[in-house]
């Protein structure tokens, strides 16, 4: 046999499912096994030695390790031998586990309005009682003994990167951070307007919102458009100039004239719903 190919991995939201996957190129087929640390876990071959926590698969050439309840026990070296009448080869990785989990539900992207709870998964042989940290953004959130965070109707403003540490007797560890997005219509734009007069008479009309997934914004005089993110052709005047950035538009207008004065409207929409907001310009 060739050397194995041993690949690792553990469940990111939860993180208590471990997978130890290995693979090899021979013929004749060879036998797998897989070790923790020098202790045999599993084997291709008729004798199968399961735990508790231990689910095994096997295939020609193909091991798969499932370790449910996954903690800090589990970390270390892995190996994979694979052995047939012509020899053997072997392969080892470490796995650097985490004892924290943290598990958005019922989804990890939910709509604004929907009830979201985190729960931090800890290590389950803890001598006493733990108790979870939150953080969002890198800033802590609260301390207390319930393993859950709960959004009963969750707000575009509680969208971010969320983190758990758990802490007791055994130690403390904290979990991976798992985003957590909220889509939501946009908020009322923010439009501003002047009139800069040094170097010529330039007007500058802004919008931006607040919004995801991102806005298209639009901006029309009356029933005349004059200017938007996507999907609209080019101004027709000029004098007109017009930059975008996420959930931004900028439009000047060069040589200002008064019958560029009006009530100028922002419209922002995207899939979950659309606003607007106008601003009186005056040359």
């Amino acid at each position: 046999p060739r050397i194995p190919t041993l690949t690792l991995f553990q469940e990111t939201q939860g993180g208590r499912l471990v997978i130890v996957l290995c693979a090899v190129d021979s013929h004749p087929p060879a036998t797998l096994t897989i070790d923790h640390d020098g202790a045999v876990l599993a084997t291709s071959g008729p004798e199968v030695a399961l735990g508790q926590r231990l689910g095994v698969t096997s295939s020609r050439n193909s091991l798969r390790l499932e370790i449910r309840d996954a903690g800090s026990r589990d970390g270390g070296k892995y190996g994979c031998t694979a052995s047939n009448v012509h020899g053997n080869a072997s392969a080892t990785k470490v796995l650097v586990t985490r004892a924290a989990g943290l598990l958005i539900q019922p989804s990890a992207e939910v709509t604004e309005g929907t009830a979201v709870t985190l729960t931090c998964v800890g290590t389950g042989d803890a001598a006493e009682k733990p108790l979870y940290a939150w953080y969002r953004n890198g800033r802590r959130l609260q301390e207390s003994s319930i393993p859950t965070l709960e959004f009963p109707s969750v707000r575009g403003d509680d969208a971010g990167a969320f983190q758990c540490r758990v802490r007791s007797g055994n130690g403390s560890d904290t979990s991976e951070t798992v985003p957590l997005r909220v889509f939501y219509p946009p908020r009322r734009p923010v439009l501003s307007s002047f009139l800069q007069s040094r170097g010529g008479r330039l007007g500058v009309i802004q919008c931006s919102v607040e919004s995801d997934p991102e806005s298209n914004l639009t901006l029309r005089r009356g029933d005349s458009l004059v200017a938007c993110t996507r999907g609209c052709p080019q101004a027709t005047s000029p004098r007109i100039r017009a930059t975008s950035s996420y959930n931004s538009l900028k439009v000047e207008i060069r040589d200002v004239v008064v019958e560029d004065e009006g009530i100028y409207e922002c419209q922002a929409g995207n899939s979950q719903g659309s606003t607007s907001a106008t601003v009186d310009f005056k040359a």
